[in-house]
């Protein structure tokens, strides 16, 4: 059997390789756990319902239970892959007499995150589904 060297007392490197390998354990443990935080609080800010119906202003609303019943007009879905400022139909606005004209308003943009729940119009589910997001 082949006898282990043992390290001398001058030995600078070896003492420096035990002293980086306690240290580097010791903050891997640490990364660790600050991850962990972290994916827990995404688990949770990801459950919430994010409220779409009434345009692109994001509002949490509270959890979904399984006896919903989702009207004609809206769509509840959860998107495959984050987009970002995505284009989407225009709000109603007036037009320079004082009358409501359908379309006429600011152009609606949208962001969204993979994996979280999202309250949309149906037009939007339906041209997000053509498209392969949700």
């Amino acid at each position: 059997m082949a006898n282990q060297p043992q390290k001398r007392a001058a030995d600078f490197t070896g003492k420096q390789t035990e002293k980086l390998t306690v240290a580097k354990a010791e903050e891997l443990k640490k990364k660790q756990q600050e991850l962990s935080m972290l994916q827990d609080f995404d688990a949770a800010q990801n459950s919430e319902l994010v409220d779409y119906s009434n345009g692109p202003a994001p509002k949490p609303s509270a959890a979904v239970s399984a006896e919903i019943v989702v009207k004609e007009k809206f769509k509840i879905i959860r998107i495959n892959e984050d987009i970002e400022q995505m284009t989407f139909g225009r709000a109603d606005g007036y037009n320079n007499n004082g009358d409501l004209v359908p379309g006429a308003g600011d152009i609606r943009h949208y962001d969204f995150s993979a994996g979280r729940e999202y309250k949309v119009p149906y037009e939007l589910y339906e041209h997000l589904h053509e498209i392969g997001y949700c």
